[in-house]
């Protein structure tokens, strides 16, 4: 059960931390391709990401 849970918080931990990355990447005006391969995020997932201006 604890592994479970640890791994399960790892995962969640990489997830969270890729999508700082991406939007760290999206705000230096990488393009929405290069991030999502660049952080492992889907397409969709990068473009939900981006700033509402």
């Amino acid at each position: 059960m604890i592994e479970w849970a640890t791994e399960k918080g790892m995962v969640a931990g990489e997830q969270k931390k890729a999508i700082q990355i991406a939007k760290n990447m999206l705000e230096l005006g990488l393009e929405v391709e290069v991030v999502a391969k660049a952080s492992g995020l889907s397409k969709a997932e990068v473009e939900s990401l981006k700033p509402v201006n």
